[in-house]
Parts: C-alpha cells; sequence; structure tokens
C-alpha cells in the first residue's frame, strides 16, 4: 500500500507532463484542473481512516481551494511588479492567513462549496492581463544550466 501511495500522484502528474508534451498547454490545464492530487489523498483516506474522516477532509480540502486561489492570484499579481522571492514570500503569507481563518470556521459543506465557487469565479478576473510570446529564439544550454538567468526552460 505504502508503493502505491507514493507511486500513484506522481504517476498521475507525470501522465499529465506527457500530455502536455503531445497534446500542448490547453490539454495539460483542462487535465491538470482534474483532482489528481486530492482525490487519491481522499481515496487513501476513506481506505486508512473510514468514511467519515474522508468526508470532513473533503469539505476541508474543497474551502483550502479558496486559499490556494489567493495564493496564486497574489503570485501572479506580485510577481509582475517584483522579483521572485518577494513574490513567494507575500503569497506564502497570504496563504498562511487565508489558512488558519479558514481553520477556524467550522466545517460546513455549504460554506465550503460558497468559498471554492467564488475563488474560481473571481480568479479569472483578478490574474494579470498577460501579453502571448509571439515568436523568440529557444533558449540556450547556457540560458537553462549556465549562470542564473530570466529565461526560463
Amino acid at each position: 500500500m505504502l508503493l502505491l501511495k507514493l507511486l500513484v500522484i506522481p504517476g498521475f502528474l507525470l501522465l499529465i507532463s506527457l500530455a502536455g508534451k503531445r497534446w500542448g498547454p490547453s490539454v495539460a490545464g483542462w487535465l491538470s484542473g482534474l483532482p489528481v492530487v486530492v482525490g487519491p489523498i481522499l481515496f487513501f483516506l476513506a481506505i486508512e481512516q473510514g468514511e467519515a474522516f474522508a468526508a470532513r477532509s473533503a469539505t476541508a480540502a474543497l474551502s483550502a481551494m479558496f486559499a490556494m486561489i489567493a495564493f496564486c492570484v497574489t503570485y501572479a499579481q506580485v510577481a509582475q511588479r517584483s522579483n521572485w522571492p518577494t513574490a513567494l514570500s507575500l503569497s506564502l503569507a497570504v496563504w498562511a492567513m487565508l489558512a488558519v481563518v479558514l481553520s477556524s470556521i467550522p466545517a460546513s459543506l455549504v460554506f465550503s462549496t460558497i468559498a471554492a465557487a467564488s475563488a474560481l469565479l473571481a480568479a479569472p478576473y483578478l490574474f494579470p492581463s498577460v501579453q502571448p510570446v509571439i515568436s523568440g529564439t529557444a533558449p540556450s544550454l547556457t540560458d537553462c544550466y549556465g549562470a542564473w538567468s530570466p529565461v526560463p526552460c
């Protein structure tokens, strides 16, 4: 069972990555929207801890989407204006604050659904607009493996 736990989630992530290489980022984006991380975790919790524990965990995971989306939006906004350590620090602080607030609220499926749905509906409007890169040269090996470079690899 331990080997299965260690392989299922990385296996799903590998398959999504391979699908992205084969069919492009749109397919990978849609597939990564599936509960490939939390789904198997909740499955193993249900097997080991029982259905009631897994149901409470699923409710908490649903409301935790609010904090996760707030982290992503904060990082995207701050990274437009500052360096990545600052963006990461502020994003983690926002996530931690929201995680503490959400964990202090009594678990409720209705509240969790409203929190997740409101974050999902608001997120597209809160992310910064970006311009697609039309053309450019591929990064060289020096850009990827040499000294630090702003070129992503």
